[in-house]
């Protein structure tokens, strides 16, 4: 588990300095008083032009009312004390307590079947519906952008990771989307800069923070070297539960999920083998007054 320990040994490198120091400073009194790294102190001071550099974010960062969290908040989740390099800093629009509920991540293939629809639809909306669970995913286009629009249909909350900044929402499409996580008390989260637009090694790292912040991970269908068996991947070094719906091995969209079957994954046909692995979590959240029977597959 890593604490103020691991930022106090952590070799700052000039990518760190960036990354941490661009994602949002206030001025100098607000980040002496957050980071305790006296080395980190020590270059800040000596190079003054990185906080002149960041104004123009900074006050888009108060325009557009985003709210951060620091390794050393009190309200910092939890769940991200158990990865090996916890972000320094995170923003955030939404509610910060969606970050705290009992959830579950989602991730799947950008262009998902109709079967996998119909599950989500089905089996999934009955879950959700039912347990008022919190969902988590990364916004991306088909399975993630799915399960989230079904878990703000049944006015759950839901936590979307970007692999950009706040400021430069990746996909595009995805700021439909927001309005309705917000409304619904969830929140939109990014590790970057308010500006800065997405990189493709974003999404390994975005990954590792689905990974953590579920209390078990859903791939609904995926393919072989997609970045849902990465998160996968990610779920299973945290000891988290990986959940996936069996497939036939003549349909590629889904061949990256019989594998991960075959590496030890949870097979899941129905709502009732959903609650049957996530029962011990779920009595922590609150269950929906119109309880409904939850659905077995014939």
């Amino acid at each position: 588990m890593a604490s103020a320990l691991w930022l106090e040994t952590h070799t700052l490198k000039l990518s760190d300095l960036e990354l941490i120091v661009k994602h949002k400073i206030y001025n100098e009194k607000d980040w002496f008083g957050v980071l305790s790294n006296q080395a980190l102190k020590d270059y800040l001071r000596s190079h003054p032009h990185w906080q002149q550099e960041d104004k123009k974010q900074i006050d888009q960062l108060y325009k557009h009312k985003i709210s951060y969290v620091n390794y050393f908040s009190e309200d910092y989740p939890e769940s991200l004390l158990n990865i090996d390099s916890p972000p320094l800093f995170f923003t955030y629009i939404g509610s910060i307590q969606a970050l705290q509920n009992p959830s579950l991540t989602v991730v799947g293939t950008r262009d998902p079947s109709l079967d996998a629809c119909h599950w989500l639809e089905t089996y999934f909306y009955q879950l959700v519906k039912t347990y008022k669970i919190t969902v988590v995913s990364g916004a991306a286009i088909g399975i993630d952008q799915m399960a989230q629009s079904i878990a703000t249909y049944c006015k759950c909350p839901t936590v979307a990771i970007l692999p950009s900044g706040l400021g430069n929402v990746y996909p595009q499409c995805f700021e439909k989307q927001i309005e309705e996580i917000l409304s619904t008390r969830g929140a939109v989260v990014s590790e970057y800069p308010f500006l800065q637009a997405m990189r493709k090694h974003h999404f390994y790292q975005r990954n590792r923070l689905i990974a953590c912040l579920g209390m078990a991970l859903l791939v609904v269908e995926a393919k072989r070297k997609s970045g849902s068996l990465i998160t996968a991947k990610y779920a299973l070094e945290m000891g988290r539960d990986v959940m996936v719906i069996p497939s036939s091995p003549f349909e590629k969209n889904r061949l990256g999920t019989l594998d991960l079957l075959f590496d030890g994954a949870l097979p899941v046909r129905d709502t009732f083998d959903l609650v049957g692995y996530l029962e011990p979590n779920l009595t922590k959240s609150k269950k929906s007054d119109n309880h409904e029977q939850c659905i077995r597959n014939p």
